[in-house]
């Protein structure tokens, strides 16, 4: 893969992965119905940490596995279906559900520790 076609990929991953990220938080915040939920912004920051680790590594390591992430040409139809369940699930119904749960107070005020331990 040349530097052009490499770094025009990489960049399409970093807009795909920083929309997936700010609509997740979007969901999240939505359905919490509130701004002020602490864990709320403890989760997206982790997340985003993972992801700036992720994409520095990567970066340094093989930087052309990040462009192709970006490429979904030649995916296969199972592994297309599995990762649209997940990408639901994850992407949508854990906020959905964690938002809905803060909303609703469904769950006790929880230990520091196993706040820390889930994070």
């Amino acid at each position: 893969m040349d530097e052009n076609t490499r770094r025009q990929k990489t960049t399409r991953r970093m807009i795909q992965v920083l929309v997936t990220t700010v609509l997740q938080a979007a969901i999240l915040f939505a359905f919490a119905g509130r701004l002020d939920w602490v864990w709320g912004w403890g989760y997206v920051g982790v997340y985003l940490g993972g992801i700036l680790a992720n994409a520095l590594i990567l970066t340094r390591i093989n930087p052309n596995v990040i462009a192709e992430r970006a490429d979904t040409a030649g995916v296969r139809s199972w592994d297309t279906l599995v990762g649209g369940v997940f990408a639901l699930a994850y992407f949508i119904g854990l906020p959905v559900i964690a938002g809905l749960d803060v909303r609703s107070s469904w769950t006790v005020d929880m230990l520091l520790g196993l706040h820390l331990i889930g994070v």
